[in-house]
């Protein structure tokens, strides 16, 4: 073997120790919050806000390690989503934009690393409504997650319910999002459809359409 080729050998071999001991780092950082991350998800509940920044810590030493680790990302996503609404609870405007511009940035991050993440675009563009309202950021967020995920049934449910104030801000991207979640929840289990009907606070489906902007026979285009 030449000595070119030991070295590009050398090379690759130091480059898949490193990056072996980055991901078995990331596996450790995220078995260690396992039951953490569990129970948000679980409960969605607030805990001991010391707890939440300790792990978030960790992530981000994690993802600096590993940048476009998508678990490591999902997770600080979450866990910054719970220490927002901890803060939104209080009265400092500062540090509510603060842990809002936080999350913006986590979500922006997962989604250079993970574009068809459905949930992702969906969060981003809540978090941009809290940001500065229904803006065209917040609607081109929600149509990318429509775009990305179109029949996901349980992503189709929040996609409705939280575009429900908004409906009549959308343009046909955004009306052709809605026909397709509707045509999802036609063969998904009742319950999802009775789920947007009660966020929509209307009685039946025909009027849920109305409220939707939607013919009552909508099918997908």
């Amino acid at each position: 073997m030449s000595t070119a080729r030991r070295t590009l050998f050398a090379a690759l071999s130091l480059v898949c120790v490193v990056w072996s001991f980055a991901a078995l780092y990331a596996q450790k950082i995220r078995l260690e919050h396992g039951n953490l991350i569990e129970q948000i998800r679980g409960e969605g509940s607030l805990t001991d806000m010391k707890v939440i920044d300790a792990a978030i810590t960790s992530y981000n030493h994690a993802i600096d390690i590993l940048p476009c680790n998508i678990p490591l990302h999902e997770d600080l996503a979450l866990l910054l989503a719970l220490r927002t609404d901890s803060v939104m609870q209080s009265t400092d405007i500062n540090a509510e934009a603060d842990a809002l511009d936080t999350v913006h940035g986590a979500l922006t991050n997962l989604l250079a690393c993970s574009p068809t993440n459905g949930k992702a675009w969906l969060d981003l563009a809540m978090i941009n409504v809290y940001r500065e309202g229904f803006t065209k950021r917040s609607a081109r967020a929600y149509i990318m997650s429509g775009k990305v995920a179109p029949g996901e049934s349980w992503l189709a449910e929040k996609r409705l319910i939280f575009i429900l104030p908004f409906v009549q801000l959308l343009d046909a991207d955004g009306q052709r999002t809605i026909t397709r979640d509707l045509a999802t929840l036609e063969v998904a289990h009742s319950n999802r459809t009775d789920a947007v009907i009660a966020a929509a606070q209307v009685s039946s489906k025909a009027e849920l359409l109305g409220l939707l902007g939607q013919p009552s026979a909508t099918r997908a285009p």
